[in-house]
């Protein structure tokens, strides 16, 4: 039976309750709508609606994937548009994630400007700082900073960033001085958290790890609360450059234990395999890489300023690399979806042809910054910070 026809017939009966509506808008009989839909329910081993006499309603696993469901349809829809020519403006609906501060700040300037030049396209913004299973979350595009670790991905480096470790002057002037990060030991620490993780702070130093555990006497899960407590003197705190950037120039903040913070982290514009090529995805991915171009950032990975857009008429798509992880790094996902998301992400390799491999020069795009066509991420941990 053919499959996508299924599916169709699953997405109408979804939205109309009911097999005969479905079997209407279809130009179908109800037994054959009956059939497609015990073909699926076969095929993934569990019931898509729960059927009664007046009604056909949804069951948990069902709504679940309605949702890579109704994607699926509009790729397939997007693609086609795209080889018949037609398709040369995005559309439709485009589900972005980044983290919190970083979305506000850069990202937000981006997607408006994006809404402003396509009129046709409609932009979910899901600002967060927990790093969420794209396609369990129906996402299109992530800026995540560091390096993603799930092989169904594709990542591009837009820019760098850096942690810094820093405190009010006003805290300072009165307490030990910060030469090495044991001295964090006497201090007042401020501590961003997600409360599912032990307190330490680690530092490097020639090529070797140096792990300080803590006892904050301010924790909270939103980094601003931590900026403002810093800046009022309350303590030392630790964040990403590009969230303590304004602190930093006004004075308000000063930097520690430069000589031991870690070294720049990528940010990295990901999407899903099989939606890479998407032109609402490409064309998104190009208007951030310029986007971030346009931010001034110092020669030690700090954003300096807003960023500044510009619409892309015939911008390059830049070429991912492929990611490798450990199978114990997967993000958890619930029983329920198990089979659905193994299909959907079969059906669009198979829908979607993949892009060709390679790389591209480094191209210098002001002071300190640099932007990287992707390369192959490292093993190691991505952060949504």
């Amino acid at each position: 039976m053919d499959k996508l026809l299924c599916m169709r017939v699953f997405a109408e009966a979804a939205k109309s309750g009911s097999f005969v509506g479905a079997a209407d808008a279809m130009s179908m009989s109800a037994p054959a709508v009956t059939r497609c839909i015990a073909h699926l329910e076969a095929q993934l081993n569990t019931r898509l609606f729960h059927r009664t006499t007046r009604q056909v309603k949804l069951s948990e696993v069902g709504e679940h994937y309605l949702i890579h469901v109704s994607r699926i349809l509009a790729d397939i829809e997007q693609s086609e548009a795209a080889v018949s020519g037609i398709d040369l403006v995005p559309r439709g609906e485009l589900n972005i994630t980044a983290p919190i501060l970083f979305g506000e700040r850069y990202v937000t300037p981006i997607i408006s400007q994006f809404l402003k030049d396509y009129p046709d396209i409609r932009v979910n913004g899901h600002f967060h700082d927990d790093v969420v299973n794209l396609i369990d979350s129906n996402m299109d595009v992530a800026i995540r900073i560091g390096n993603p670790k799930d092989s169904s991905l594709y990542g591009v480096t837009v820019g760098y960033v850096r942690r810094v470790t820093c405190a009010a002057p006003s805290y300072l002037a009165s307490r030990p001085a910060i030469k090495k990060p044991e001295d964090l030991k006497r201090h007042s620490v401020l501590y961003p958290t997600r409360f599912n993780e032990p307190a330490v702070w680690t530092y490097h130093k020639n090529g070797r790890p140096i792990a300080i555990k803590l006892t904050p006497r301010f924790q909270s899960n939103q980094n601003r609360a931590a900026i403002n407590a810093a800046i009022a003197g309350v303590g030392v705190v630790r964040l990403m450059s590009y969230q303590v950037a304004e602190a930093l120039r006004s004075g308000d903040l000063v930097s520690l234990l430069e000589d031991v913070e870690d070294k720049k982290l990528p940010i990295q514009v990901v999407s899903v395999e099989g939606r890479k090529n998407l032109t609402k995805v490409k064309m998104f991915i190009d208007y951030v890489k310029a986007g971030l171009a346009n931010n001034v950032m110092s020669s030690k990975g700090d954003f300096a300023r807003s960023c500044n857009t510009t619409k892309i008429a015939t911008a390059p798509t830049p070429v991912a690399t492929r990611v490798k992880i450990r199978s114990e790094d997967q993000p958890k996902r619930c029983p329920s979806a198990m089979a659905d998301s193994r299909l959907i992400k079969a059906m669009l390799r198979t829908m979607i042809p993949p892009q060709s491999k390679g790389g591209r020069r480094r191209h210098s795009i002001g002071p300190g910054i640099s932007m990287a066509p992707s390369t192959k991420a490292a093993a190691q941990s991505g952060s949504g910070m």
